[in-house]
């Protein structure tokens, strides 16, 4: 059964900057996936997003439905996931499925080509204050 894709949120700012990398991965099938959701997000100032939103550098912890795994990850940009267990790039299928949603919230979202998995937000850290 398909999940009715779920209202979303994102910063301005991150909108801004994931759509200037998604404008340099022409012919990426995730990054036109991302572009998707960034297109139907309803967008505010920085300051004004919910703490519990998933965005860029928020801890985010979600079970699989298919196979009910739990993970834990933080969310970041693609050049800061190399090398790093616990991050989860936002242009990876997980990672873009998650951006902008709330803890209750789940999507159905394509893993890979002819397959998709319902992705469920359980909790969400905000980013830490710079």
């Amino acid at each position: 059964m398909a999940v009715k894709k779920p209202k979303i949120v994102v910063s301005q700012d991150v909108y801004d900057t994931l759509c200037r990398m998604i404008d340099a991965r022409d012919g990426d099938p995730v990054a036109e996936l991302l572009l998707d959701e960034l297109e139907r997000a309803k967008r505010v100032k920085a300051g004004k997003l919910p703490s519990d939103v998933v965005t860029v550098n928020s801890v985010v912890t979600f079970i699989v439905q298919k196979t009910s795994k739990h993970y834990t990850y933080q969310l970041v940009y693609p050049q800061h996931a190399g090398g790093n267990s616990q991050a989860l790039s936002v242009f990876s299928p997980a990672g873009s499925a998650l951006l902008g949603l709330s803890p209750g919230q789940s999507i159905d979202w394509p893993v890979k080509p002819g397959q998709s998995s319902v992705i469920e937000v359980t909790a969400v850290k905000p980013p830490e204050e710079r």
